[in-house]
């Protein structure tokens, strides 16, 4: 129990209509899901689960104490400040829902403010020639069998910008004509990317003869449960194993959402107009989309005003 929770007192305020309908927090937690990502739903389940298990209480029965006392637990445990500001980000979504829907007659976690997280650093992005490194080492690292699949899969985070989640889902019935559709990513959107034909022609040589449109293109060797499709951590252990046999300094830290970082700065250092990124990336705001717009280190504005002195040089 927190330290403020001996000064609480029990309100006598009226109670809200309760338009959700929900008779109790399982019902309003479903409610709330409806309609998200696969993916997120069960990250949020995730992120509640470990909240009510810190209380030991009840959606109606949370204060913000509870929420700050649950934020501190998260930083003593050394959970990076990204994270902790997603799983606080969950649930202050939560209770605002259930005090839109009447289900709370005040919004709890609105005063609740998540931990300064780090902008986003070229710290976070491979250059060209550590991708073919990582491409490279795979091949030479995996088992015959899982070679092509291995290195394909590097080439496809980096080629499409896709997300691990998106890239576990991808089905043959995905890949149309030179594009790939991706459905229900994060916020439920569907969007439509171009194939670069290198990268499409790998694709389709990669395709097993009797593969059926609803199969998975990246598979695991073994069935799980049924399933054939690699799951998430499969995908970052083959990512991760990359960056590792190539050498690279940053291999502990290496994720496929590097890759996906990487796809989205050399876009943007070779002119690809924002608008177009943020479509491809499936951002819902342009200023997410943004933050690639940092500048390179190795580069300054210096290094165009002596290009155009040594251009006007060649006028004398």
């Amino acid at each position: 129990m927190s330290a403020c929770a001996v000064h609480r007192t029990t309100s006598h305020s009226p109670q809200p209509f309760n338009m959700s309908g929900a008779d109790d927090d399982a019902c309003l937690i479903a409610l709330w899901l409806d309609g998200k990502a696969e993916n997120t739903k069960s990250n949020y389940r995730l992120d509640v689960e470990a909240f009510f298990a810190f209380t030991e209480g009840s959606i109606r029965a949370t204060s913000l104490d509870d929420l700050v006392a649950f934020k501190s637990r998260l930083q003593t445990q050394g959970y990076a400040p990204s994270s902790i500001a997603r799983r606080l980000a969950a649930l202050k979504s939560l209770f605002t829902f259930a005090h839109k829907t009447g289900y709370l007659p005040y919004n709890v976690g609105a005063p609740l403010t998540p931990p300064p997280t780090p902008s986003f650093t070229l710290k976070k992005t491979l250059t060209r020639g550590e991708i073919a490194m990582m491409e490279r080492a795979i091949y030479h690292a995996s088992c015959p069998s899982v070679r092509d699949r291995n290195v394909l899969i590097i080439r496809t985070f980096y080629g499409l910008g896709l997300r691990a989640s998106e890239l576990v889902n991808l089905t043959w019935d995905d890949l149309r004509e030179g594009q790939c559709i991706v459905e229900n990513s994060k916020g439920g959107k569907t969007r439509t990317l171009h194939v670069h034909p290198t990268l499409w022609n790998e694709l389709m040589a990669f395709r097993p003869e009797r593969a059926l449109p609803h199969h998975h293109v990246f598979r695991s060797t073994r069935a799980s449960n049924g399933a054939w499709r690699l799951s998430r951590v499969q995908i970052t252990r083959i990512v991760k194993k990359a960056a590792e046999a190539a050498g690279l300094d940053v291999a502990q830290a290496v994720s496929s959402g590097w890759l996906r970082h990487s796809h989205a700065t050399h876009a943007i250092e070779v002119g690809a107009p924002l608008h177009e990124l943020q479509a491809a990336l499936g951002h819902a705001s342009l200023a997410t989309t943004g933050v690639y717009l940092h500048a390179r280190q190795d580069r300054s504005t210096s290094d165009s005003l002596r290009c155009e002195r040594f251009s006007l040089s060649c006028c004398f």
